[in-house]
């Protein structure tokens, strides 16, 4: 029912809307970090959109989330949708909102469980300190964005198996019940056709009611871009191929104040990417194949992340 919200709402507006131009910058680097929305145009212009994403993991065995019931943890699907904004309140700040849906289904060999739920909220700003995307000099194009990022704890964390009242692992919940924060720093290069795009990321989480504490967490990628428009400036194609890098420090329990044993780790992942771009909306599919990682024994490994966006300019 809420996905059917979410559509009728979106394509009403974008049916609704009449269309404008896209502004001078082409890309200037507005990619939004760990979220995995692409490489945003910096067109100046406000932006709504709906992005929808999957990842499955597979559990060890055994596993330590066995339940102990004879009943072995085998695979967590997770699928999330966003409701996101963007908006310019001057020329160089932009503020976004993500508000994220999630559905966690764990399979087991005897049992099935699915929570539910709006996820932890996340607000960001950023500064452009750099633009050079608007110039008519040089054929070489350069962008740098600072900001930083806030993480509400809106999401339910403590959950439970609907058919067993067991209440599901941290690491399955929908919410973390805690506050987080993120500078981040991206940067943009651009010669003519062909970019490149990294963006950085580190987050420092707090302490739930719970006294759980998730591990910080680093967050790096470098992607590299092709810009390809229609004789007539009004569409645009995307495609990009780039690398990411993933670290998580250890979970604690500030509690019995002593670390989680078996946790943590880190991942090296492929992206792919294809955007498309028009003077009134714009549609983006991503991929990403994990190709390394070094995870503490007992943390599930995650498969490939698969997601698409849509969004409309105004």
């Amino acid at each position: 029912m809420i996905y059917r919200l979410f559509a009728v709402f979106f394509f009403g507006i974008i049916y609704l809307y009449p269309s404008q131009p896209l502004r001078a910058c082409d890309v200037c680097g507005s990619g939004i970090g760990g979220s995995y929305l692409g490489i945003l145009p910096n067109f100046s212009n406000n932006l709504v959109g709906i992005r929808h994403q999957f990842q499955r993991f597979d559990h060890s065995q055994p596993s330590a989330y066995s339940n102990g019931l004879g009943s072995r943890v085998v695979s967590d699907y997770m699928y999330r949708s966003d409701v996101w904004l963007r908006v310019y309140p001057s020329s160089r700040w932009q503020l976004l909102a993500f508000v994220p849906y999630q559905v966690h289904v764990r399979e087991e060999t005897k049992h099935t469980s699915t929570i539910q739920g709006v996820g932890d909220i996340r607000l960001r700003g950023l500064y452009s300190l750099v633009n050079t995307g608007d110039s008519i000099e040089g054929s070489w194009k350069h962008t740098l964005l600072l900001g930083g990022e806030i993480k509400l704890p809106t999401g339910p964390y403590q959950q439970r198996d609907p058919a067993r009242l067991q209440r599901m692992p941290e690491i399955f919940q929908i919410g973390t019940g805690a506050y987080s924060f993120s500078p981040n720093v991206m940067y943009t290069l651009r010669h003519k056709a062909w970019g490149i795009f990294t963006d950085m990321q580190y987050t420092y989480n707090t302490t739930n009611e719970l006294q759980y504490r998730w591990g910080d967490q680093f967050f790096n990628s470098v992607r590299i871009f092709y810009w390809k428009n229609s004789n007539d400036g009004r569409h645009t194609i995307l495609p990009s191929l780039g690398y990411s890098f993933e670290y998580f420090a250890p979970d604690t329990d500030n509690f019995f104040n002593m670390q989680i044993q078996k946790n943590g780790g880190m991942t090296s992942l492929l992206y792919f990417g294809l955007d498309y771009y028009s003077d009134k909306w714009m549609m983006q599919l991503f991929a990403q194949k994990p190709i390394m990682y070094e995870l503490a024994e007992e943390v599930p490994v995650g498969q490939w992340r698969m997601g698409f966006s849509i969004g409309m300019f105004f």
